[in-house]
């Protein structure tokens, strides 16, 4: 595509989401509902006006990566240990519960409509099922300053988890596959080299991220700074993705590793313009790689509600059982597990 085409595309997309976001503000309805509805109606769900997602997918991820850079400066690494409980316990419970569950309704419930699905297919779909969006729930915590509060910290506990057990999820929907022929040694060597990778790549953040942002502070210069925060932010994003963890995740990794510096909110504000516009492009995004057959809506709301019951009953209780009370548990479900993530889309 033509570089002058893609700007004209992009114009229009930023003028039909401002107009729809007017449109569901009237009606009390959130900004992020509204852009990922003009990423339908633009899309080939819809009108199909907008046909080559290449560049727009890429600034869209951009934006997922500076949105939890961002909210990762909201947090130190303190803080985050005071998570480990619900993130290592409910997260890794919610998943294996999420993916058991579902398999087991798909695999038994499903012939009754006329759906006979296999024990692998039942699986990779629970697996679907069990992601949530980072980005989307995060994004609406922010944009109503939950983060910080007890369910806030339960969603973000969850979600963390989620993020990094994409790795093993991809592994497994290979390895659920019919044609599949890694054996189980395979598996497991791939998974230890992974964690030896990401965990020195952790160390080396740790060392090197504090003594570069002082270093960029000297230069007492605005734009060094919000340069630099972007080649962190960035850079980290780049080199977690090596270790098959997502870009996401790096981004964040690089804002809680910060927010132990006194320069943390001086990044935070630099690079805040840049993330609102990008973040915007990926919800608009998610509309546009939808590609929805109307006939089918009622199935769609069916199975969105199912999705929704069932894992709010399972994080409901799993967060109650780690000793929440039951608002901060539905809360924090509420808010962990409502959607499906950008996985579950691949």
């Amino acid at each position: 595509m033509h570089h002058f085409d893609f700007l004209g595309e992009l114009s229009l997309i930023v003028a039909a989401a401002i107009v729809v976001i007017l449109i569901f503000q009237k009606v009390k309805l959130p900004a992020i509902i509204g852009l990922i509805f003009t990423g339908i109606l633009l899309g080939q769900s819809v009108f199909g006006i907008i046909k080559d997602l290449t560049l727009i997918e890429i600034l869209a991820e951009l934006g997922v990566v500076l949105l939890l850079f961002t909210i990762g400066l909201e947090f130190s690494l303190d803080e985050l240990k005071r998570l480990k409980e619900i993130v290592l316990i409910g997260g890794t419970a919610q998943i294996v519960a999420t993916i058991g569950v579902a398999a087991l309704l798909l695999l038994f419930l499903f012939p009754l409509f006329g759906i006979v699905l296999s024990w692998r297919e039942s699986v990779f779909l629970g697996i679907v099922i069990a992601a949530s969006s980072t980005a989307i729930c995060l994004k609406l915590l922010a944009d109503r300053d939950e983060l910080s509060l007890p369910h806030g910290r339960i969603a973000l506990g969850i979600l963390i988890l989620q993020d990094v057990a994409i790795v093993p999820m991809v592994i497994a929907v290979t390895f659920l596959s019919p044609t599949a022929d890694g054996s189980l040694v395979k598996i497991a060597r791939d998974l230890g080299l992974l964690i030896l990778f990401s965990t020195a790549i952790i160390i080396g953040f740790q060392l090197a991220m504090p003594r570069l942002v002082r270093l960029l502070a000297e230069i007492h210069a605005k734009e060094a700074l919000a340069l630099g925060a972007i080649l962190l932010c960035f850079g980290s994003a780049y080199l977690t993705s090596l270790a098959g963890l997502s870009l996401a995740l790096g981004g964040f990794i690089a804002g809680i590793i910060i927010a132990s510096t006194d320069e943390s909110h001086k990044i935070a504000h630099s690079v805040e313009p840049l993330r609102d516009a990008l973040t915007s492009l990926f919800f608009v995004s998610v509309g546009l790689l939808l590609n929805l057959n109307w006939s089918y809506l009622p199935i769609y709301l069916l199975i969105a509600v199912g999705v929704i019951i069932l894992k709010f009953i399972i994080v409901a209780v799993i967060s109650s059982l780690l000793g929440y009370s039951m608002r901060e548990s539905l809360m924090g479900r509420h808010d962990a597990g409502r959607k499906l993530g950008e996985f579950s889309f691949v």
